[in-house]
């Protein structure tokens, strides 16, 4: 490693939901981490997602909020709170980048997801990176979307290609036995062999201390409804906040940051007058309440679901659906395996909502089998990077291994 302390910037386009944004401060946390177990790197993070601020961040780790991008249930984008054309933002936010990168120039680079960027804005930076001999990463999550869908914007976006271009390897956080993404995208052999599952980012996600924190509830057991980022959340929330909460429980609903607030308030109206019901819009601490519930409720984001795998609550998942199908894919192939339920969101009734409840309360998921040591994994692998020298060939890099790269 070319310093004490070796500069990593983490890239999110963070367009919709939280994911993006959650799975990055997950790699930060684990790379400014003292070593044996981290890396003691100074940490930047790139990210179109002002929520950062909810969010704690350990010392050696700061952002740049990139001017915002939304996208709406037809996946169609538009700029999140400008009012100029969306051209112009992602020119705007492409300069940021570059400039942010040429300031603090990084001997790492991570890309979730858009191994472009959003709009193509971070090729002409990334570049520049690697002609200095910066090492560049593509991290995808565990599901992109459905197959078919997965394969055509593989090939539409000269997949394959982009990682020959612009990419050392590409991290997949994710376990093969579940969703294999090398077969789903149908990359070529090439990119295939430089492309490793690391694992779920799900051991080692929760500081020890934080994962005590339990919700106030004066000691009573609690059923908790969490529904991610919160844009698309409305209809699971107002099923769930009508539910009666199993004897001797209390019912926690988590809305999200990102709800509209006459959404919010459509919810806390049916908690009203009901003590043992609690609606919050957000709680920093929400990863920690899940370790704890009796039973959980949820989206099926990746982060969610990877917090989930790590412990024995018993889970039901409403997966998103549109405008991807890359929730519903993710759940469906966990329940195949017996480690979650799972519900269609037209499928949704309180009703429905109350029987599963009640049964799940008092009983535990076993979860064995799964590959969750992906925050180690990722850091490793890092590591490895890290420890190459600016001029050492790229296909060197293939030789690596991680004792947890499958």
């Amino acid at each position: 490693m070319s310093a004490s302390h070796p500069r990593i910037a983490l890239y999110g386009h963070d367009t919709q939901g939280l994911g993006h944004l959650r799975r990055n401060l997950v790699l930060a946390s684990a790379f400014a981490a003292d070593a044996p177990d981290g890396l003691g790197a100074e940490v930047l993070l790139l990210t179109g997602a002002s929520e950062i601020g909810l969010f704690p961040r350990p010392r050696g780790v700061d952002a740049l909020v990139l001017p915002g991008v939304r996208k709406d249930d037809r996946g169609d984008y538009a700029p999140r709170q400008l009012r100029g054309d969306l051209t112009e933002v992602v020119r705007f936010r492409s300069a940021m980048i570059e400039a942010a990168l040429a300031s603090f120039p990084p001997e790492l680079v991570v890309v979730d997801k858009t191994p472009r960027g959003f709009g193509g804005e971070l090729e002409c930076a990334l570049r520049g990176l690697r002609a200095a001999g910066t090492r560049t990463v593509l991290g995808l999550r565990d599901v992109l979307d459905d197959v078919p869908t997965t394969r055509a914007e593989w090939r539409a976006g000269a997949g394959d290609q982009a990682v020959r271009d612009l990419f050392d390897e590409v991290w997949v956080y994710g376990d093969p036995a579940i969703h294999d993404v090398r077969v789903a995208t149908g990359m070529a052999p090439d990119v295939a062999e430089r492309t490793h599952h690391l694992g779920y980012l799900s051991a080692d996600r929760i500081d020890p201390v934080e994962r005590q924190h339990r919700p106030d509830t004066e000691g009573r057991p609690y059923v908790l409804v969490m529904a991610g980022g919160g844009q698309d959340g409305a209809e699971l929330t107002r099923r769930a906040a009508a539910m009666e909460p199993p004897p001797g429980h209390e019912l926690i609903v988590l809305t999200g940051p990102q709800l509209a607030e006459e959404e919010v308030r459509a919810v806390r109206a049916l908690a009203e007058d009901r003590p043992r019901v609690q609606v919050m819009r957000f709680s920093r601490h929400g990863a920690a309440w899940l370790t704890g519930a009796a039973a959980v409720i949820t989206m099926g984001g990746a982060n969610t679901v990877a917090e989930i795998i790590d412990t024995d609550v018993p889970a039901l998942v409403v997966p998103r659906v549109t405008p991807r199908a890359e929730q519903l894919v993710r759940a469906e192939a966990l329940a195949a395996h017996g480690h979650l339920s799972v519900l269609r969101p037209d499928e949704v009734t309180t009703a429905l909502l109350d029987q599963w409840v009640h049964a799940a309360v008092g009983t535990r998921t076993e979860r064995a089998g799964i590959n969750r040591a992906g925050v180690a994994a990722t850091t490793e692998r890092a590591r490895a990077l890290l420890s190459f020298p600016r001029s050492q060939r790229r296909a060197d890099l293939l030789t690596l291994r991680s004792p947890h790269v499958a």
